[in-house]
This record gives C-alpha cells, sequence and structure tokens, in this order.
C-alpha cells in the first residue's frame, strides 16, 4: 500500500515537471529563453547556410594533396588513379598544382566534401575538370590571395555526352562556392559551372567563358558577396526553378538572355548585363541553338545573331571595344549616387514598400528574404562537420497572385526586384517576366531594344501577371512598338512617353521636373522612342519634361501610371 502511494506522488511529480517544461517550450522565446532543435543554425532566409559562407576549414585535420606529384597519391579519402584525383571520403582537401588531361573526381556518397584551391589549374580536352559524381553536398573553397582555373573542352562531344555531363565544374549534387580567392573557368561546348542541384555562391572572383550557360543550376542558384564576371554564349546566368542576387557585382558581359529563372529575386548588388535577347527573363522560354548544344550560337528575332559583345582577349570585366553602343561602364547615376554603393541619398528610392509581392513573400511555406545585400546565418564549422540549414527550394511569395489582386499561389513566374543597382543592355526585351514583374526598390536602368517587336519592359498579361511599381528610381528606354507601361494598382508613381523625335545612340535622355531640375540622365545605348521612368520623386498633377536630344516631351501626372504620346499598355502578349 505505502509502495503504491509513493509511486503515486512519484507519477504526480514527473506529470508536474512534464508540464512545466511543455510551457517553457512552448512559450521559450518570450522567455528570453532560446529553443535549440536540429535547424537551430539554419539561415533564417534558407538561402544560405553558415558552411556555405564559412570558408574555413581545421588545417590539422584537411588532407594536402600536390597534384604535380599525384602519381601513386592515397591520403585519407582520396587516391590516384589512372591520373585522376578521387576523394572518395568526407572531409576537407587542400589542393594546389597542376593536372593536365585528367580530372578531380568526387564519388563520396551522402558525405560533404569541401576542396580548397589553393593555386590549382585543371585542364581536360572532353571531360569536366572539377567532376562530383556524387556527394551530399561540395563546397568549392577558394584560398585568399590564390589564382585558380579550370578549363575544359569538347564538351559537346563522344566522351562528355557519353558520360553525361557538359560543364567545366560539373555536379550531380549541391555545390557552394566560397573564399576570396580568384577562379577562372572555361568551356568550350558546354556550361561554365553547373549543378543538378543547387548552386550557391558566397565569394571569391569568378570569371566564366562558356559555349553554353554560364552559371547553371537544376534548381535555385543564389550569389551573395562574390565577384562574378561572365561571357556566354547562351544564358549568362541560368536556374530552372529559382535566381537569387543578395549582394556582390555581377557582371554578364555576353549572352543570349542575361539572367534566366522561372522565379528571379534581386534583393541587392551591382549588375550589369549585357543580352542579344531578353536582359533578365523570368519564366524561361527561347534559347539560343547553343542552349540546345546545336553548335550555333543564339539568334535574334531578325534572323541573325545580334552583335558580338567581346571575345577570349577581352574577357576582363570590360566590354569589347568592338560594342560600339555600349561601353560596358555603369551609365553615369543622378547625384549623389555616383559611388553606386546600392545606398541611396536621403529621401530617394523609399517608395511606399512592396504591395503584394512582399505579403505573399511571408506565405505559409514560412520563406522570408534577407535586407538589401545581407544573409543572416550561424558560422558553423568545417568540412567535417555538420551542416546546418537548406538552400533549396522555390520563393514560396515569388509566385503572387492574379492581376485581381487575390492572393492564392498561382506560382506564374516573377521577376522580383528589391533593391541594388541594375544596368540591362538589351536587344530583346530588357525585363522581362511571363507573369509578374515587381519593383520595390533599388537604381535601375534599361537600354532596350530598338526592334519593334520588344519593349524594355515586359509583363506576362496574358497569365494574369503584372507590371509593378512600388519603390526605386527606374528609367527604360527602347522601342515603342511593344511598349507596356506600369499598372494602376502599382503604388509609386510613373510614366511612359513616346517621343515624337526618337532619340539615337549617343543621345542624352534627361528627366526634368517643373522647375527644370534634372531627376535622372542617361545616354542612350541605342536609337528608340519610348521611355518610362518612375521615382519617389514624382508627384501627381506635376508636370515633367523629357529631353531626348534636342526634342523634348512634357507629361503630366494624371494618376498612378500615366502615358502620353501614344504610349499604351499592351495585353496578350506572348513570350
Amino acid at each position: 500500500m505505502s509502495f503504491s502511494k509513493h509511486t503515486n506522488i512519484l507519477c504526480g511529480i514527473i506529470l508536474i515537471c512534464t508540464l512545466v517544461l511543455t510551457l517553457v517550450f512552448i512559450n521559450g522565446e518570450a522567455l528570453g529563453i532560446t529553443v535549440i532543435s536540429a535547424d537551430a543554425a539554419e539561415d533564417e532566409e534558407g538561402l544560405f547556410t553558415g558552411r556555405d559562407k564559412d570558408p574555413s576549414y581545421d588545417e590539422d585535420t584537411a588532407i594536402r594533396i600536390d597534384l604535380d606529384d599525384l602519381e601513386g597519391e592515397v591520403s585519407g579519402g582520396s587516391y590516384e588513379l589512372d591520373g585522376d584525383l578521387y576523394i572518395v571520403q568526407g572531409g576537407t582537401y587542400v589542393l594546389s598544382g597542376s593536372l593536365e588531361e585528367h580530372s578531380v573526381i568526387v564519388n563520396a556518397s551522402e558525405a560533404k566534401v569541401q576542396i580548397v584551391l589553393e593555386g590549382v589549374s585543371v585542364t581536360h580536352s572532353s571531360l569536366p575538370g572539377i567532376w562530383v559524381q556524387d556527394a551530399d553536398k561540395v563546397f568549392i573553397t577558394l584560398a585568399e590571395g590564390t589564382e585558380n582555373s579550370v578549363s575544359s573542352g569538347n564538351l559537346d562531344g563522344e566522351a562528355a555526352v557519353a558520360a553525361d555531363v557538359d560543364a567545366a565544374i560539373w555536379s550531380k549534387s549541391d555545390l557552394t562556392i566560397n573564399g576570396s580567392g580568384s577562379l577562372s573557368v572555361t568551356a568550350e561546348g558546354g556550361h561554365g559551372i553547373k549543378s543538378k542541384d543547387d548552386l550557391v555562391i558566397t565569394g571569391g572572383r569568378i570569371e566564366v567563358e562558356s559555349d553554353a550557360d554560364g552559371l547553371h543550376a537544376n534548381e535555385v542558384l543564389s550569389i551573395m558577396e562574390a565577384e562574378v564576371t561572365v561571357a556566354a554564349k547562351d544564358d549568362g546566368i541560368h536556374a530552372d526553378d529559382e535566381v537569387n542576387i543578395c549582394s556582390g557585382t555581377i557582371r554578364v558581359t555576353e549572352s543570349y538572355e542575361g539572367i534566366e529563372g522561372y522565379f528571379i529575386n534581386i534583393r541587392g548588388g551591382d549588375i550589369y548585363v549585357t543580352a542579344s535577347d531578353d536582359g533578365i527573363n523570368a519564366g524561361g522560354g527561347s534559347t539560343s541553338e547553343f542552349g540546345m548544344m546545336g553548335g550555333m550560337s543564339g539568334m535574334n528575332a531578325g534572323g541573325g545573331r545580334s552583335g558580338q559583345f567581346g571575345n577570349k582577349e577581352d574577357f576582363s570585366g570590360e566590354q569589347s571595344e568592338s560594342m560600339e553602343d555600349f561601353t560596358g561602364e555603369m551609365p553615369e547615376l543622378p547625384e549623389g549616387t555616383e559611388d553606386f554603393s546600392g545606398e541611396m541619398p536621403e529621401g530617394g528610392m523609399g517608395g511606399r514598400g512592396g504591395m503584394r509581392g512582399q505579403k505573399e513573400l511571408s506565405g505559409e511555406e514560412g520563406r522570408t528574404w534577407p535586407e538589401s545585400g545581407t544573409a543572416s546565418g550561424s558560422e558553423s564549422g568545417n568540412a567535417s562537420g555538420s551542416e546546418s540549414g537548406t538552400a533549396s527550394g522555390f520563393a514560396s511569395g515569388a509566385a503572387s497572385g492574379s492581376a485581381s489582386g487575390s492572393e492564392e499561389q498561382t506560382e506564374i513566374p516573377c521577376l522580383h526586384i528589391y533593391g541594388g543597382n541594375l544596368y540591362v543592355n538589351s536587344e530583346g526585351d530588357g525585363l522581362d517576366s511571363n507573369g509578374d514583374l515587381i519593383i520595390d526598390g533599388g537604381t535601375i536602368v534599361v537600354d532596350g531594344p530598338s526592334s519593334s517587336g520588344n519593349g524594355p519592359l515586359d509583363s506576362g498579361t496574358e497569365s494574369g501577371g503584372e507590371l509593378i511599381v512600388n519603390g526605386g528610381t527606374i528609367l527604360a528606354i527602347g522601342s515603342s512598338g511593344m511598349l507596356e507601361s506600369f499598372a494602376g494598382t502599382s503604388e509609386q508613381y510613373s510614366f511612359a512617353v513616346v517621343t515624337e523625335e526618337g532619340y539615337q545612340a549617343g543621345d542624352v535622355i534627361e528627366i526634368l521636373d517643373s522647375d527644370g531640375n534634372v531627376l535622372f540622365t542617361h545616354t542612350a545605348a541605342r536609337s528608340g522612342s519610348a521611355v518610362i521612368f518612375s521615382s519617389a520623386d514624382l508627384e501627381e498633377n506635376a508636370t515633367y519634361t523629357v529631353r531626348a536630344g534636342d526634342a523634348e516631351t512634357t507629361v503630366t501626372l494624371t494618376g498612378i501610371s500615366t502615358s502620353s504620346g501614344g504610349a499604351r499598355t499592351t495585353f496578350n502578349r506572348g513570350i
């Protein structure tokens, strides 16, 4: 009887303790207690993990391999076989030296591998130089102060086709590139850097020259705090699912389409795009014949390849002198933005905040986004440790609702610009979305097409998409043949005008207020007649002047979106 009594008391105490612990766990944050879970170190944005951003490693456990003296090498989880370096176990491998006509091959099932490039040159005439056949995730770290190169040729040839590979750096698994060193990648007949899963870049100076896409991810491609320069015959930067650019400097000096993905989110950074078709395209669509590995470069709407934008000799981040209409330098911006740092002068660029896209970005999937140019998260350990966080999945809110404002997730394509500095020079549409095109901030200049079959801005009205501006400063110029103005559901004032006499390449385009103050100025890269402008400085019922060369056109804002001189909103455009 006494035993039963004491047992009941003990059970009661356990029950009370369980209830107390449950209440503390549920209300831990309110009580100032941090609840630890398996995902405690996860980057809150879901784009970059602590390991993605941390290039450090444990020198004591790292395996050092000299590629110049590879024959017979067996170290830890790596070995040499027939001239190739195989890495078959997780860990950190520090490589130096040169490897010719052979590859660095990772085949480490379910393991995380960190490859530190410390002055490495890898070349192969028919297969990837770095080839990830299997792994949980691979980190390529560019050691500080080092120069590294990977080059592959004939990636559309028999050997590559048989191996089902098509890039100089090719990965079947998630791939991250970090560090502060430099990496030069050359790919003949294929992509520069490709992941069949996610591709993340969080640092380094990377130059890619390729016959297909420069950077390619089958799922999500995310970039922060890196300097990336791409010259590609097909897309400069491509993801089948989602592209995220949060910070850094991105230069696409040659491409068929500059940046392409179903969802594209630009949070910050300095971005320069040159394209013979669309500058930035959300939703995919047409591609060059090189994209199909057919051997010919992209064809424009007129039936021929549009302009050769640079070559190997001048692949240095600057534009080729052969491109007469564009110098490769960011056009002069208004006073206060000359340093082009991504920070706007006081009072400018504020807009009225995100309208519908912002609300949906915190939708049921829980995806949140960093402030412009930042990405938080735990700085966790080296390659032998555990990695926290994820970097995959669609932008749940980028697939915004229909044009009627419905909050239903329709998953139509979306190009969403939150901030940063963006310059686009394109023969096709400048900014193109087969769904929504939403601008919430940033400084954006589009030197759009001369062809009447394309426009500076193009949203997917045929799929229920809209062209929305809620903030930022935007100047988009080009042909008026397919001109689309911002929608009346925008939250920042804008206007679209068609100048009577048009303008030529080299003409200065100026936007002036009623007192003659210059709000924005830009030198046109090619001829056109359309001018689209939006800024937080615009006010309803105010009159503005568009000066193009010696001609002037005035427009009085009669609403949130005003069209003048024959400008109109177009509907049911195809891709």
